[in-house]
This record gives structure tokens, sequence and C-alpha cells, in this order.
């Protein structure tokens, strides 16, 4: 065991002795030991070459340590959240009541709960969706991030209309679709979805449909030759197409003369 033991501390001899750390060590060789167990029963007598199998598999511990970190951050804000979430809603009914009574002005300093609420409620979407990507409920990942980006369109709404009474502000969830339809794409891309792809060449043109209508009522582009817009999205998705095919052919390519080098 001490050879194990050993092998832990120079792997970790950059970092501090702390409780942690020390946990962590110790689950490493609880790890290490169940591992020995496993090659001694499937026949392997020899000690030298267990110990030296066991090393080869676990070459990253540091890397793991860091991992472990910020598994144990992340529990402990799990943990605390509840508490959190109580004293971040007494702060913001404090604050909603002081500026209420200070001010004796109660709308629509109401906001001041209602962006508080969209804001914890966004929080809470997005974390939940951080911890689900990589798991069977990844449609319940997409569906947190388009509703933190409504959450945070309606908020947005509500203080065009009502302090500044800005005309047509409904036309924001126009462009807070073609943002949730953006926020999807980029999701899909980033975990590596298989349908990511499909998922741009749809997205291009809605997102596109969506913006020039936005535009043209508010006078931002001419309805004519705003039109040319959409023709872009249609031009940019047959780009993206090719793109693709060009790469994924030279990508082919070099992979079969790599193995054909290596053959040889």
């Amino acid at each position: 065991m001490k050879a194990y033991a050993d092998y832990i501390e120079r792997n970790m001899q950059n970092h501090p002795n702390d409780d942690l750390t020390f946990t962590y060590k110790r689950n490493v060789l609880e790890t290490m030991l169940k591992r020995k167990k496993q090659l001694q029963t499937r026949g392997i007598s020899d000690e030298n070459v267990i110990r030296e199998l066991i090393f080869e598999e676990n070459r990253a511990i540091e890397e793991g340590y860091y991992a472990y970190l910020e598994d144990q951050k992340d529990k402990k804000r799990i943990k605390n959240l509840p508490r959190n979430i109580a004293l971040y809603m007494l702060g913001l009914v404090a604050v909603y009541l002081g500026v209420g009574f200070s001010t004796h002005v109660w709308h629509p300093t109401w906001l001041i709960i209602e962006g508080g609420v969209s804001f914890m409620v966004i929080y809470l979407l997005l974390f939940l969706a951080s911890h689900l990507t990589d798991t069977v409920l990844y449609p319940l990942v997409r569906l947190c991030v388009a509703g933190s980006v409504m959450m945070a369109t309606q908020f947005v709404f509500l203080v065009m209309r009502l302090p500044f009474g800005i005309e047509n502000s409904y036309l924001l969830f126009l462009g807070a679709i073609a943002v949730m339809l953006l926020a999807d794409g980029i999701l899909a891309s980033v975990t590596k979805q298989k349908f990511a792809f499909l998922s741009w060449l749809i997205y291009i043109p809605a997102c596109m449909g969506l913006i020039y209508p936005l535009l043209g009522l508010t006078g931002v582009v001419a309805w004519n030759p705003g039109w040319l817009l959409m023709v872009a999205a249609v031009a940019f998705d047959v780009l993206l197409v090719v793109g693709t095919v060009l790469y994924k052919g030279r990508y082919s390519i070099k992979q079969e003369l790599e193995n054909i080098w290596k053959e040889n």
C-alpha cells in the first residue's frame, strides 16, 4: 500500500494538505486498492505488473483533483441554495419597501420585485440546465434555456411599456423568439448534439423570418429591399451545406491517407 500512497503524494505534492485534499487522496488510494484486488482476482499475481497497470490507469490524478474540487463546490452551492434564495427574497422585499416608503411611489416600483424574481428564475433555470446537459433529460435543458430567454424578455417588455411608455414594445417578443432559436442552436453546437447542423439549417431562415418583420415594423429597414434578408438567409444555408460537405470530404481523405501511411 505504501507504493500507492507514495505515488499519490508525488502527484499531489504541489497542493495543500487540507481536509479536502486529504479526502481526495484517500478516495484515490481506496480506488487503487480495489483495483488491485480486481486484478488479483483475474489471475495476475505479479505485484510489479499490478502496480504498473494501476499507475498507468491513474496518470491523471491531478486533473481528477480539480474535477473533485469543482464537484464539491457544486454540492455546496446546491446545499446552500434554499438558504440563499430565502435571503435573496428577503433582501428584494426590503429594497422594494425601502424605495416605496421613501418615495411614496408604488407603481411602477413593483418592477423591482418583478425584475428580482425574473433574475432568480433565470438563474435557477440555467443552473438546472448546466446539471442536465450530459443526461437523457437534454430536452429539458432546451426548455430551460428557452424559458430563461423569455423570462428576461418579459421583464424588459414591462420596463419599456410601463415606465417609458414605448409603443409597439410587444415587438420585442419577435426578437426574443429569434434569440431563443439562436441560443438553442449554440447549445446544440457546444454540447455536440447530432442534430446541431440540421438545427442551424432551420434556425437561420427562421430567425431571419422573425427579424425581417421586426425591422420592417419598427422602420429600421425598409420592407423593400429588406426582403433580401430572407434571400441572404437561404444563401447562407447553402454556403453552410457546401462548406460542411467540403470540410467532411477533406477530413475523410486526410484520415484515409493517415491510415494508409500507418499500414505501410
